[in-house]
């Protein structure tokens, strides 16, 4: 049997991977220390040993995702295609999806959802529809007991088993994100339209959990479904509409935008479960917060009229005042120069 310091150090290098963190970080090795000691003997040797039954298939789904190219260095040619060739008008009624989620934890490379929200966006009439759930994903795998109470305690609070409000029918799960997507598909020439993709827009630092997320569900229930979800950077997507009204902003820039805190405890944004504890780790709440930064980033230079859609009631009233327009483009560094009224 494998020595207990080789079993840790194993168990160490696999979880600074799943992390991104650096093995010269003592922090981090400390809490993971704290978290080995914490573990049953046979939940030490499950979580060293290779993937159970099962895991194999999530882990080739999860790569069957990225073998037709769909890459890092696609995603922003394949974001500027989106947007490119539209006219104003068309840009400003374009359906954009964005989403967010919450996870147990990561477990041997794969992000089991327990809360999904996305939202149907539009920059001329703000938000249109909300899509949201919670999941019941059972007992925790073994090995990961530690590190799911932790993530579930310090982020999104979202009970780990017996949760009222989630559903354990990933089916009827799957086919609701499958109808609430099902207009955001980008026709490929040559290819039927059940093979062409279905686009959802993250935050770049949730992008790696949230396409995680949609490969858990979809190896649960896209057994005779078209589960063929992409999830792109939103903030390439700001920077390409910026691009196709003739404004350059660099993405540093387009990501400083979207990363205002000014929604982060707006009322009517959170779901009712998260609202009461009053956490922002929502998935709901996050996929709104993205959609009013939007609506801050677009206002100054698509001079469309604010709505309660766009903003919460209380930035709504702050932002509608008349010299908002003078003040915004200064804030965004344009001048009239570069922009045109809507006619």
């Amino acid at each position: 049997m494998t020595s207990n310091n080789k079993m840790f150090e194993k168990y160490l290098r696999e979880k600074a991977s799943l992390m991104r963190a650096s093995l010269r970080d003592q922090d981090f090795i400390a809490e993971v220390r704290k978290e080995w000691k914490m573990m049953t003997q046979n939940e030490k040797q499950l979580s060293t040993e290779p993937s159970v039954s099962g895991s194999d298939e999530t882990l080739s789904a999860i790569k069957d995702m990225d073998d037709d190219g769909f890459v890092e260095e696609y995603r922003e040619k394949m974001v500027k295609e989106l947007v490119q060739y539209k006219s104003k008008e068309a840009l400003m009624d374009a359906k954009i999806y964005l989403m967010s989620s919450n996870i147990q934890c990561v477990v041997r490379n794969t992000y089991p959802p327990l809360e999904i929200g996305f939202v149907e966006y539009t920059i001329r009439g703000g938000i249109q529809r909300i899509h949201h759930k919670f999941m019941d994903l059972g007992d925790i795998p073994s090995g990961y007991a530690w590190s799911a109470i932790n993530h579930m305690q310090s982020t999104h609070k979202i009970p780990l088993k017996n949760f009222e409000l989630a559903s354990k029918d990933f089916a009827a799960i799957g086919d609701g994100i499958l109808d609430f997507l099902e207009p955001s598909r980008v026709p490929i020439v040559g290819v039927e339209k059940s093979g062409h993709p279905l686009i959802v827009f993250s935050l770049w630092d949730q992008m790696d959990q949230n396409e995680g997320a949609l490969k858990w569900l979809a190896n649960k229930c896209c057994e005779g479904m078209d589960w063929n979800i992409r999830v792109l950077d939103v903030s390439l997507l700001l920077k390409a509409i910026y691009s196709a009204v003739a404004i350059t902003q660099p993405l540093v820039v387009c990501r400083h935008k979207l990363s205002t805190a000014s929604f982060d405890y707006s009322l009517d944004t959170d779901c009712h479960f998260h609202d009461e504890l009053q956490t922002i780790h929502c998935a709901q709440g996050v996929a709104k917060r993205i959609a009013y930064a939007l609506s801050l980033s677009f206002f100054g230079v698509f001079r469309f009229k604010l709505l309660p859609t766009h903003l919460p009631s209380r930035e709504l009233k702050k932002y509608s005042y008349f010299g908002f327009i003078e003040d915004g483009l200064q804030n965004l560094g344009l001048g009239d120069e570069n922009l045109e009224p809507n006619n």
